[in-house]
């Protein structure tokens, strides 16, 4: 099974090819430039290094969410028109599952979080049990603390990876005492990742959507949704 999977749901853009679930060709580009200036010239790019055309992809993976809301958009956006182009299928995953296997095969708790500003972070909290990536808890929207002292409660040694990492100050302590913080090029959500996740699923038929019903999952509302519901309360209140 061939897939083309895409990532935009953070700073970084990144974009592979998989076959069987391993990668042959990633490219994940981390500066200045936006999403929407560098995906198709990306995907253009994995295309051409792996000697394929978009009509051989049998499907897509993209990051359903959580992350930046302009990225998620973007990412759907671009897949979707691909996938309903080439009349094919997308399958969705979590950008913390994307990051946690980032942390390879870590024995313990893998616990990837992202920024989500306004003093929270996305949180997931993943193991691996009998040869797969299980999550132990839904994805969650928290506080750093929340969410740090959740995965501590466990009495398993602790990675963390991902950009919220930022947000954990000094270092936790840990009563377990084995807590790591993943080095800076493992926190990057990789489209390889992505591609395998999305075979994982493939092959137990899970998250498999059509072009018409994939949408990514903001896990909230945006500040502007926050400030119209305020708004609008307000004007309800004064009628």
């Amino acid at each position: 099974m061939i897939i083309l999977g895409i990532d935009t749901s953070t700073a970084s853009t990144s974009v592979a090819i998989s076959v069987d679930g391993e990668t042959i060709c990633e490219i994940t580009a981390n500066h200045r430039q936006t999403h929407s200036e560098q995906l198709m010239y990306l995907v253009d790019e994995v295309l051409k290094i792996s000697s394929l055309t978009l009509s051989e992809v049998d499907c897509f993976a993209c990051v359903n969410g959580p992350g930046s809301f302009t990225g998620l958009r973007i990412g759907a956006a671009s897949v979707k028109g691909m996938a309903q182009f080439e009349d094919k299928s997308i399958i969705g995953v979590s950008l913390l599952e994307v990051l946690a296997y980032g942390a390879g095969a870590f024995q313990g708790l893998i616990c990837p979080i992202v920024d989500a500003q306004r003093d929270q972070v996305y949180a997931g909290f993943y193991k691996w049990e009998d040869g797969r990536l299980e999550s132990v808890k839904k994805d969650m929207v928290a506080g750093i603390k929340e969410a740090t002292s959740f995965a501590l409660s466990f009495a398993l040694p602790v990675a963390f990876t991902g950009d919220g990492i930022k947000k954990l100050g000094e270092m936790p302590e840990h009563e377990d005492g084995d807590l790591t913080i993943l080095k800076a090029p493992y926190r990057i959500p990789k489209a390889g990742m992505l591609c395998y996740a999305a075979w994982e699923k493939a092959m137990k038929k899970e998250n498999i959507y059509t072009w018409e019903e994939f949408e990514p999952d903001y896990f909230r509302k945006s500040q502007a949704e926050i400030q119209m519901d305020k708004k609008r309360d307000e004007k309800n209140e004064q009628v």
